[in-house]
């Protein structure tokens, strides 16, 4: 089959070679029509158009952003740990770290017990009103990084650290916002996050799910991409690396990968039969993870995982 090519360039390596048009999506919210396409140089995978819509997130279209906004959300996530794996903990100066898509504020909350000066920004001002109300966080705004940057340059603000945690993905200009994350660091300052991998070993396309779609996600990143994009940004030290899941969750994963592939069922089914949901669940764990756990032990060196941990570092100036 002949792949269709199409002339523009690449919002990640910025590369004028060919790009590969993959799909078109009609996003169920608003009514936008998107065309997905590849890199053939670096690998990225992107949207057209790309325009962040804030409704989106206050509205709470998707679970997550619901439960943030009820405080549903009490736990870190486990990538968030990872970069406490890195950074583990502060005396005496403390580092500014600037979180960016910080939620309902729980990273940032262990961060100040560890010894940073933690600040936040996000477009859901539900979130960052629970952040700060309830998590008594003082310096998290209700702002998207082009109007804290501009904020930043008037004060003067710059930071030792700057998280962003599944947000790269949701971005409409890439390339700009890595530009005010560089600009904001201090020399030898370090950037770390998230974003979802697209080579993920569990990913299953499934009907009526569209998060991995716009208007909440406009690129799907590899490691290969990923690493590209912040080293055209101008970082250097560039790590990025899938990060494993713990055990239990893995193995949860596992099951549930192999039973859509066995019967070919919808991963979410809820609605007025939730509790039923929970027993069928219940002993199909009890069938499955028995079988699976032998399997399991062999492949968890070798698959790839759903989400990809990346750190790199602003180079260090002649004179600092």
């Amino acid at each position: 089959m002949s792949l269709d090519l199409r002339s523009q360039q690449c919002p990640g390596c910025g590369s004028l070679a060919p790009q590969i048009f993959r799909e078109t999506f009609r996003d169920p919210y608003f009514g936008g029509d998107y065309r997905l396409f590849e890199c053939s140089q670096c690998g990225l995978q992107y949207w057209e158009p790309r325009r962040i819509i804030p409704e989106f997130y206050e509205r709470a279209y998707l679970r997550e952003y619901r439960a943030r906004h009820e405080g549903g959300l009490k736990r870190l996530k486990y990538y968030h740990l990872e970069f406490f794996k890195h950074f583990p903990r502060f005396s005496g100066t403390r580092p500014r770290l600037l979180d960016v898509g910080c939620g309902n504020g729980l990273f940032l909350k262990q961060a100040r017990e560890r010894g940073f000066d933690p600040w936040g920004i996000d477009l859901d001002q539900y979130s960052v009103r629970f952040a700060s109300e309830k998590l008594g966080l003082s310096r998290v705004l209700a702002l998207d990084l082009a109007g804290f940057f501009q904020k930043a340059q008037q004060e003067n603000w710059r930071f030792e650290f700057i998280t962003a945690f599944e947000v790269l993905e949701h971005q409409d200009h890439l390339k700009d916002f890595l530009d005010r994350v560089f600009r904001l660091l201090v020399p030898g300052g370090f950037f770390a996050g998230t974003v979802p991998n697209r080579e993920n070993f569990f990913r299953i396309e499934k009907t009526g799910s569209f998060v991995d779609y716009p208007p909440n996600h406009f690129f799907r990143f590899n490691q290969q991409s990923l690493k590209i994009l912040l080293e055209k940004a101008g970082f250097e030290r560039v790590v990025v690396y899938d990060i494993k899941e713990p055990f239990y969750k893995y193995l949860k994963s596992l099951e549930k990968f192999t039973w859509q592939k066995m019967v070919r069922a919808p991963k979410n089914v809820g609605g007025n039969y939730k509790r039923m949901v929970k027993i069928f669940r219940f002993f199909r764990a009890l069938c499955l993870r028995p079988v699976l756990l032998f399997p399991a032990l062999i492949l968890r060196e070798r698959i790839s995982y759903p989400v990809l941990y990346f750190q790199a570092q602003k180079r260090r100036e002649v004179h600092d």
